[in-house]
């Protein structure tokens, strides 16, 4: 072991006083007396100290000047004696650190480090005074990366316990029962010749071809419950078969098996014949040594047992098995082919730039002038106690070390607006509830960014009291509007990146995309690559045990539990959570949510800075990171620094505009994480983010419907549209949102709808709804949107209000549209760009008035976009299936829509769409857009009714059968009658070249010769010049209804007719009571109005 000691004095070089500390190392106690007079002397009761090194460093130099007779080595009764003799004078701020180094063969090594400060003398006179301290004075060692090996040593996972198992025979099954060293299952008092057991859950190992495997199956007959405690010849064993399968076993089974199942099997072996039988008293291992020829994920394990013949008797056998497993051999790892080099194959996703860090400058720790915390002159006299309360003296820059803060910490720190509090390039741990900055706390700058690692923890129970300062509220760190925050830690890129080759469970290391400079014993996240992220729970926490020398493969202290993808299509996120300078709240924020919080009211700037255990439920303004009501604020920023297990939030941009975030990460977070706050918030930029693993405040708002569901703000939820929390947050859309990457939430990317700005805001005269993205360029976000039938992966959507006289804050997640415009009143569109979708409900879902989505790609998903109002979707890459394998683990495997043409007023163009993967179940669906489909209608209600607003050209099909590409559910509404779109090229409809009109099943569409019924179910017709689609409203007093319908008025009470050359007669479409009819026209074909029951009194056109 490592122990480090550090004693901490001042003096005069001629002075005498005596400071003694002690330090435990082992099961021996060490101490080290430091004598002052005319040297110094060193003495070590120790008799173990067999050999030692001094090191002498002078204001950072190895090699003191004016030294002589550096070190005379003596004894004495109780060990070596080490002195320093003539040890020379210097200026105030000169100081000697003195380290020594004990080499014990019992105790390893102990380092005791003593810093000399030449001044006045302070220690108080006497024989001896006695303090504790911690940490070492002096910059930390350079870090030695560990050596990287492709060896693997073998891994063994266990399938042990009750609630793994059951047992099967041909008539049902049995759970296991648990039992000393594994479980026991019973068979039945009339055995037939075959049962099995098999797992319930999925081994967390997946089999891969030219590795080596062990499968070990300890077992025995329980005597204790056989027929009168002796077996019989005919419940003994034959043979053990093994099967490795990616279902479960269960109904559906064919049980009693033989050498076949009827469930997808990818592997069988015999673990025999294993001819067992007789008296059965001890464990039986049978072991069965195998490869495989293809890859089997996390697969689930059965065992089938057969027995002679079957058997009868008036007890059921029973059997115990011990710690069942599979064990992969060891072998030597090889760079595995193909690696993914990019994070998209279609749509451009950046990657934030590598950052080239400037030469070191403009170090606040090591400006001239600055007071030394431990030394009492900073003080007037004396240094701060424990506990106590610290106020810096005014007009002070006082600079802290590792050996400046004692370890029982101070109840608070206040930093006066004349005054600074700077870090040195120690490591130095800090406790205390509350720092408050009205001048400056500083660790570093942008251009010099400190090695060390400092720790800061926020003590104390949750309240709603400022104990920080004003409207600061309670356990963490806040400035005044005059106070700034600059801390920069150590540079650690890529902050986060993508997998290059899929991380499959059992496998130890990751390979990825870009190379990291990660350090050992780092904590990294790696996300899911399922569709339900928050139900599967298959995102994962890893430590960093070497990394390669290319920075492109990290080994990791443990294996991975799950699979995680990276395909071309897409890859799992891995982000770094570690940093070295560290915000945390202390052990009890688990159990009441309350962690720290940090807030700026004046400048903030952050690099290389984790916050752990921050936020706190509930409580509005406390949050992890935290930019306040400060307005223009564009000398503020956070980079490169991340934000794990969040209470509330992660970075907050609150009445706050201009500001950076950059290359951040946060993960495992409650409520909406990247979080614009009230709708005023503007022009900000966020830009290379990732946001991940995060958790709504209470159930998830769900909905039968586009209304969705109506919360209001209480105690429980601060914020109701915490009920949709989502990794990007924003009130107000009119910020820049470049690179980032949203995992899991109840979307990816949030943006609600508000009439007027909200909380602090209120009383702003503005509509945040309708301002457009300002800039949306190469994000992606995946494993979201299923809580409810209408979320995605991207959302915008929702409303967040005050109904009218009330201060109590409403949200609903449903159907609330937004009419983007510039601020001169003119239209403007919600660009999404370069945007990459994937494993999500939906992809997109807009219900605004205007949408442009430019370059995007969606794979996995079950509807690629819904779009409302005007849209546009171009450049698009549509893709129903991937080469994921665990996509849909837990979830019954949906279909996919590629595109729904929406049923009323929703004008829709599609262009140079690439369709993939849409192929057939092979199921019959009395509604076939159920099944896998590219292009679909909507076709439920009589009162909806599309005009001529849906277009399509220049449609590419790429691995899709010909008959799903359309899918038209044709039945008794208006919106099926009147389904329709237009291909100008043809290419949707396998006419390339050809411009069509596409419509519904009914002749009523067959406007010329030309067409025909496709089988797709509705009419193919040339497009030509002239021929349109016509839509017009007709309404009768008491018959056809205007304004208020009902799908209940769904009956014929007139018809509309085709005419015209070359229109045969019967071509015609019924009217009902509810408004609207559309169809085709032409230069020679028109429409004609009858009725049955003759002519109305009035109509109106």
């Amino acid at each position: 072991m490592l122990a480090l000691c550090l004693l901490a004095f001042v003096g005069q070089t001629h002075a005498a006083a005596v400071l003694v500390g002690t330090q435990t190392i082992g099961p021996a106690v060490n101490l080290i007396s430091l004598q002052w007079a005319t040297n110094v002397t060193t003495v070590v009761n120790s008799s173990q100290a067999d050999a030692a090194v001094l090191k002498i460093v002078y204001n950072g130099d190895a090699t003191p000047p004016g030294l002589s007779s550096v070190l005379s080595i003596g004894s004495s009764a109780s060990g070596p004696t080490y002195t320093l003799a003539s040890f020379p004078g210097g200026a105030a701020s000169d100081f000697y650190s003195v380290t020594f180094l004990l080499k014990s063969a019992s105790y390893a090594f102990l380092n005791v480090s003593a810093r000399v400060i030449a001044g006045n003398v302070v220690l108080p006179t006497g024989t001896a005074s006695t303090k504790k301290y911690t940490g070492v004075c002096q910059a930390p060692a350079p870090y030695v990366a560990p050596a990287f090996s492709n060896a693997v040593a073998a891994l063994t996972v266990a399938l042990s316990g009750a609630t793994n198992w059951k047992r099967w025979m041909e008539w049902g099954s049995e759970a296991a029962v648990a039992a000393t060293g594994g479980f026991s299952v019973n068979t039945t008092s009339w055995n037939p010749q075959t049962f099995w057991i098999a797992s319930e859950s999925r081994l967390q190992l997946t089999l891969r071809p030219g590795l080596t495997y062990r499968l070990t199956l300890p077992w025995r007959q329980d005597l204790a419950n056989n027929y009168n405690g002796v077996p019989v010849s005919n419940s003994s064993i034959s043979s053990i078969i093994a099967v490795l399968s990616s279902a479960r076993l269960g109904p559906g089974w064919s049980i009693p098996v033989d050498a076949h199942l009827s469930a997808p099997t990818e592997f069988y072996a015999a673990m025999g014949p294993t001819p067992l039988g007789g008296n059965l008293a001890t464990l039986t291992t049978t072991t069965l040594q195998f490869t495989v020829s293809k890859v089997i994920n996390s697969p689930f394990l059965s065992f089938r047992f057969l027995m002679p013949s079957s058997g009868s008797g008036a007890s059921p056998d029973r059997f115990f098995f011990g710690a069942i497993s599979v064990q992969r051999l060891a072998y030597t790892a090889a760079t595995p082919s193909p690696l993914q080099t990019g994070a998209s194959e279609f749509v451009t996703i950046p990657e934030a730039p590598t950052v080239v860090l400037p030469p070191v400058s403009n170090c606040p720790h090591l400006q001239t002038g600055l007071l030394r915390w431990e030394d009492p002159a900073s003080w007037g006299g004396a240094v701060p106690a424990a506990n106590s309360a610290v106020v810096l003296p005014s007009n002070s820059k006082i600079l802290v070390s590792g050996c400046s803060f004692l370890p029982e910490g101070y109840s608070s720190i206040t930093i006066p607006a004349t005054s600074e509090l700077i870090f040195n390039n120690h490591d130095i741990s800090l406790t205390t509830p509350s720092i408050y900055v009205q001048g400056a706390l500083r660790m570093g700058s942008e251009t010099c960014r400190l090695s060390s690692k400092i720790t800061i923890t926020f003590t104390g129970p949750a309240t709603t009291a400022d104990v920080i300062g004003p409207n600061c509220g309670a356990k963490g760190v806040c400035t005044s509007t005059s106070g700034i925050i600059d801390m920069h830690g150590q540079l650690y890129q890529k902050s986060w990146t993508r997998l290059a080759f899929t991380a499959f469970s059992g496998d130890e290391r990751a390979y990825l995309q870009q190379p990291v400079n990660w350090r050992a014993g780092q904590l990294v996240a790696v996300t899911t690559t399922v569709f339900q992220d928050e139900v599967e729970l298959q995102n994962e926490v890893l430590t960093v045990a070497a990394v390669s020398s290319d920075g492109k493969i990290v080994r990791f202290t443990t294996a991975f539990k799950y699979t995680h993808y990276a395909g071309p299509e897409y890859q799992a996120e891995v982000a770094l959570l570690s940093r070295d300078i560290l915000l945390q709240g202390d052990a009890s924020s688990e159990a009441s949510q309350f962690g720290g919080h940090l807030l700026v009211r004046g400048q903030g700037r952050f690099s290389g800075i984790q916050g752990y255990r921050m936020g706190q439920k509930n409580m509005l303004a406390r949050y992890p990171f935290h930019y306040h009501m400060i307005g223009a604020a564009p000398t503020s920023w956070i980079k490169d620094s991340s934000v794990y297990r969040s209470f509330f939030r992660c970075y907050t941009i609150h009445g706050t505009h201009q500001v950076l975030l950059d290359r951040n990460v946060a993960y495992d977070v409650i409520g909406n994480c990247y979080y614009l706050e009230d709708g005023v918030e503007e022009n900000n930029t966020l830009s290379y983010n990732f946001g991940g693993f995060v958790h709504t405040i209470g159930t998830p708002a769900a909905g039968a419907s586009q209304v969705g569901e109506v919360f209001t703000s209480s105690s429980t939820l601060l914020i109701p549209s915490d009920r949709t929390a989502a990794p990007f947050y924003a009130t107000n859309a009119y910020n820049s949102w470049i690179g980032n990457a949203a995992s899991g939430g109840w979307t990816g990317f949030s943006f609600p709808n508000l009439p007027k700005p909200i909380g602090a805001y209120a009383s702003v005269v503005m509509q945040p709804q309708l301002r457009p993205l300002r800039l949306f360029e190469g994000n992606t976000a995946h494993s979201s949107g299923y809580y409810w039938g209408d979320a995605g992966c991207i959302y915008s959507g929702g409303q967040l209000w005050y109904p009218d006289g009330s201060t109590v804050l409403n949200y609903s997640n449903g159907r609330y549209s937004r009419s983007t415009q510039l601020p001169d009143g003119s239209p403007s569109w919600m660009r999404f760009s370069n945007t990459k979708v994937f494993l999500c409900n939906k992809g997109i879902n807009h219900w605004g008035e205007r949408a442009e989505i430019v370059s995007y790609e969606a794979h996995d998903i079950g509807r690629a976009a819904t779009t409302f109002g005007e849209s546009w979707v171009t450049k698009a890459l549509i893709n129903a299936v991937s080469g994921n394998p665990v996509k849909f683990v837990g979830l019954w495997p949906g279909t996919s829509q590629g595109f729904q043409f929406y049923d009323t007023s929703v004008k829709t163009i599609l262009t140079n769409v690439t369709f993939r993967n849409f192929k057939s179940t092979g199921l019959n669906y009395t509604d076939p857009t159920q099944n896998n489909c590219g292009i679909i209608s909507m076709t439920h209600s009589d009162v909806f009714k599309p005009q001529g607003i849906s277009a399509v050209k220049n449609i590419v099909w790429q691995n899709t059968d010909q008959k799903q590409q359309i899918c038209h559910y044709a039945r008794e509404t208006g919106s099926s009658r009147y389904y329709n779109f237009i291909d100008y090229a043809g290419t949707a409809v396998s006419r390339n070249g050809i411009a069509t009109m596409v419509g519904s099943h009914l002749s009523w569409w067959q406007i010329s010769s030309d067409c025909y019924l496709s089988m797709w179910n509705v009419w193919v017709c040339n497009k030509v010049a002239g021929t349109e689609v016509a839509h017009i409203k007709i309404f009768i007093p008491g018959l056809i209804t205007k304004g208020v319908t009902s799908d209940s008025f769904n009956y014929e009470v007139a018809r509309m007719h085709l005419f015209g050359s070359p229109v045969s007669p019967g071509r015609s479409v019924m009217v009902t009571r509810n408004e609207g009819i559309t169809g085709p026209v032409s230069f020679s074909v028109g429409w004609f109005f009858s009725m049955p029951n003759g002519s109305p009194s009035s109509l109106t056109v």
